[in-house]
């Protein structure tokens, strides 16, 4: 290891992506790429078909970025880029990243390096703590049954904490029927060949449902039931007695219900009120959530704005038809909301959770990727993850061993980008932050309806806003190729139907405050879509 030129290496390169931040500001580039010159194989078609022999200087490199990777860049940090939910990108999250590059650890246990674990630990606490999770979720806090304690671990997205969870619940309710079968001396359930117990697994979601409970739900093999939503004032509801229903269809055909998928937005529903139905049941404790039926209240949605997600697994013991209910709840958006007080009251509810997902790396100025999972019970992922390889054991105790919690064995050193950002920044200028994002939101909103000729699709409350229209779907779809092929601002469509065609008579554009967006910004987006909509709507008479 040379530290000399790392020195000035280092320095040469943080100076060019300093640069690129001010060009950015600046707009020297369409936030865009231009697709009349970058077309699909383009970079294949400009770079060597072979790697190099000899090496090359760090100068020509960072020359080649410049004239072939940075054209064929959709900037995610440009001020016009508005197409999706925010990927957060700040100075202290890069220095973290450097150090962690830099230091080159494996942290998938403790004595692998201790540090890891530990400052992973405690920084999943300081998170919890700074947006209110119940206290069941940090670490330590059962102190009375170490295997049966909260904590949190960090990972790459929150489609892979979904799966993490879908697997470990499935795993849990083949363990728990397989071994009642076995006390009982009898098969509950009449299967041949392997794979059948789980093949009559059947999941439940909503037609609103993320794309990533589904692809969980495909890679765990087990049967996926989607529920209709009912439309109303802006909101889809997902329907308890139609959950019911098939819940109860699906048994008397010799089904095993396991598991039901909410997806819904926190900063339009209380959770006290879509949970209370675990509070209802005067006979079983809340704690052991336990319930003698499978009690769901309608949860509301807005477009294309997920940020509760309930994963509902339910036990068949042969005993009787008692149900053993976990609730996920996937915010892996807008929980950065729960940074702020005024905004606590939509997660009343939360408490009854037995699983939280929080992207860190969406409105929390942490670079991707940090997916944060909490667990109330880490057990329910040691018992199917964990690897006892004789390499991979130790004798130390009283830390996660995070090779036992994870589908992954490898581990990055995550959490050291986290607490760079809660110490450099601080929580009181990510509350700032949070705030400015959920006011933007409402101000694009108020220039939207000024405007008089658009519709808002959803109820706004936060940082989303989406919009078509008023003058029907093909236009709107017009508007937004238009919008693309100018390059000035980017936005993408969405559907309540989740996918697009052409016959969709839900079709809108969705617009989202770019976590660095200023007030300028929104107004010179929105101004650019009005200008577009005039265009085509002359063009249209």
């Amino acid at each position: 290891m040379d530290s000399n030129r790392i020195t000035i290496a280092g320095i040469k390169t943080l100076e060019f992506v300093s640069q690129y931040w001010r060009e950015l500001q600046e707009r020297r580039y369409p936030v865009l790429p231009d697709f009349s010159k970058i077309t699909p194989g383009y970079l294949q078609r400009m770079l060597p078909a072979v790697a190099p022999e000899l090496p090359e200087e760090l100068a020509c490199i960072l020359q080649d970025i410049r004239e072939q990777i940075l054209p064929g860049i959709t900037h995610w940090q440009h001020p016009n880029f508005h197409a999706y939910f925010p990927t957060a990108c700040s100075y202290p999250a890069i220095l973290g990243e450097l150090i962690s590059g830099g230091l080159g650890i494996m942290g998938f246990s403790w004595i692998a390096c201790p540090a890891s674990t530990e400052l992973e630990v405690v920084t999943l606490n300081w998170l919890a703590k700074a947006i209110g999770l119940p206290e069941k979720f940090l670490f330590g806090s059962n102190t009375s049954d170490c295997d049966k304690s909260g904590g949190g671990i960090i990972e790459t997205t929150a489609s892979i904490s979904i799966l993490t969870i879908v697997l470990s619940v499935r795993d849990r309710a083949i363990q728990q029927i397989t071994h009642q079968e076995a006390k009982n001396g009898q098969k509950q359930i009449q299967t041949k060949g392997p794979g059948c117990l789980a093949d009559r697994m059947v999941v439940y979601i909503s037609d609103q449902a993320h794309s990533s409970i589904i692809r969980a739900i495909r890679l765990a093999l087990i049967q996926c039931r989607v529920i209709p939503s009912i439309a109303r004032d802006k909101q889809l509801l997902f329907c308890a007695q139609k959950l019911q229903d098939a819940i109860t269809e699906d048994r008397q055909n010799g089904f095993i219900p396991i598991l039901a998928s909410f997806s819904a937005s926190l900063l339009c529903t209380d959770l006290n009120e879509s949970l209370q139905m675990f509070k209802n049941d005067s006979c079983i404790s809340v704690s052991q959530h336990w319930a003698q039926q499978p009690l769901v209240s309608s949860m509301t949605w807005i477009p294309s704005e997920k940020f509760v997600s309930y994963v509902v697994n339910f036990v068949i013991t042969s005993d009787s038809q008692t149900e053993r209910i976990w609730l996920h709840v996937d915010a892996a958006y807008a929980a950065a909301a729960l940074l702020c007080p005024e905004f606590r009251h939509f997660s009343k509810g939360i408490e009854l959770s037995d699983s939280f997902c929080f992207n860190p790396h969406k409105l929390m100025m942490v670079n991707f990727d940090c997916s944060v999972l909490w667990v109330s019970d880490f057990s329910l992922l040691t018992e199917t993850l964990s690897d006892d390889a004789i390499y991979l054991q130790n004798t130390f105790h009283g830390m996660p061993d995070y090779k036992n919690w994870s589908l992954s064995l490898g581990r990055r050193f995550r959490s050291l980008k986290l607490w760079f950002v809660l110490r450099m920044v601080g929580l009181e200028e990510l509350r700032g932050r949070v705030r400015e994002h959920a006011s933007l939101g409402k101000f694009f909103e108020k220039l939207m309806l000024e405007d008089g000729r658009f519709d808002i699709v959803n109820k706004v409350q936060f940082g989303l806003v989406c919009f078509k229209l008023k003058h029907g779907d093909q236009v709107t779809r017009e508007l937004h190729e238009e919008l693309l092929r100018e390059r000035n601002v980017y936005l993408v469509p969405g559907s309540t139907s989740g996918k697009m065609s052409q016959s969709d008579s839900d079709y809108f554009i969705r617009f989202v405050c770019n976590h660095q967006a200023k007030r300028a910004d929104v107004i010179r987006a929105a101004s650019v879509i009005s200008e577009a909509a005039s265009r085509i709507l002359q063009h249209q008479h």
